[in-house]
């Protein structure tokens, strides 16, 4: 039991209008991972200042990236380019960071050789998470702002490990309450308290409702800290409704709301019977270049056709297939 990147691109087009998918994140050409006392606290930051040394805002991050082709340097006087995407328009970015821990995997200590690994290619591709709050810093005499594209304190190794397992046990309670077989209720028990545990054991429907409860908590209080609601007049005269994101984790923790808002079929699994692995999916069309990814490819590529979630998956249904037989 699995979502696709296209489940949530269906559940966002339900649930948003076009123009609210439109805040952009940045990512810097380099990212230094600056160590801490403690070794899991490392964290990553992207040395950034433009070319007269004074402090980034919005607008100057806007118009210099526009008009100019290297707008930044780092501390040694290297260029640092700042690409903008639009992270809403990346259905499958939530499904990628909630994966993580089984694709490529991620160690339980938290600030492993690997668990670096993973996160440095992630902030090479997507950026920081954007957990240090922006604040000023005094150089040269003068304040210099810091954003939240840039990293900090905050966006450590530890910290990003932490959200991404809690990302993926959260997505994992939500597909055990609404598997079309029925709500796993051994997977869900695991996270029932103990003493309620025989109770939601001998009903399935309730077991499911503590999940999907458990599950609505959960996005609740990432909007709350995360993610901004603001209201837009159209120009018929209509409000609507929209979404901003304080940070990229905001932005991936909004997909998760407009599929758990969702009243659409999105569900799309491997085809292999009993697989709950989620299917590759496309890259969406969107205005701005998809997010890099090393080697300038293109991190996801469309793949109409594709049915299961791995060669090993194919095999083996070909293989059940022919036993049925």
């Amino acid at each position: 039991m699995g979502y696709s990147a296209g489940d949530f691109k269906i559940a966002a087009d339900e649930a948003v209008n076009d123009a609210a998918r439109r805040a952009a994140w940045g990512v810097f050409d380099s990212y230094t991972l600056h160590p801490a006392d403690d070794p899991s606290d490392a964290y990553f930051f992207a040395s950034a200042q433009n070319a007269e040394g004074g402090r980034l805002n919005n607008v100057i991050d806007l118009l210099i990236s526009r008009y100019l082709q290297n707008p930044f340097t780092d501390a040694a006087g290297n260029v640092q380019s700042l690409t903008r995407y639009q992270p809403l328009k990346v259905p499958g970015l939530f499904l990628e960071f909630a994966r993580l821990p089984q694709d490529p995997g991620l160690d339980e200590e938290m600030c492993t050789e690997n668990n670096r690994a993973v996160v440095e290619d992630w902030v090479d591709r997507y950026g920081v998470l954007g957990l240090t709050r922006r604040d000023f810093e005094h150089a040269a005499g003068h304040p210099v702002e810091r954003w939240a594209h840039q990293g900090g304190r905050e966006d450590s190794v530890s910290n990003f490990v932490a959200e991404s397992l809690n990302a993926f046990g959260t997505l994992r309670l939500f597909q055990a309450a609404t598997s079309p077989d029925g709500p796993d209720v051994d997977f869900i028990l695991m996270g029932v308290p103990e003493r309620q545990r025989e109770r939601y054991g001998q009903d399935a429907d309730q077991a499911r409702r503590w999940a999907l409860r458990t599950v609505a908590s959960i996005v609740e209080a990432y909007l709350d800290s995360c993610c901004t609601p603001s209201f837009r007049l159209q120009e018929d005269g209509e409000i609507t409704l929209e979404w901003g994101f304080k940070n990229l984790l905001g932005a991936m923790w909004l997909q998760m709301m407009w599929l758990l808002t969702s009243t659409g079929n999105v569900v799309r699994r491997c085809a292999r019977q009993g697989c709950p692995e989620i299917i590759a999916y496309e890259q969406p069309e969107s205005p701005r270049p998809a997010p890099r990814s090393k080697g300038g490819k293109a991190r996801y590529k469309p793949r109409r056709d594709k049915k299961f979630c791995s060669n090993s998956c194919r095999v083996r249904n070909f293989q059940q297939r022919k036993k049925r037989q």
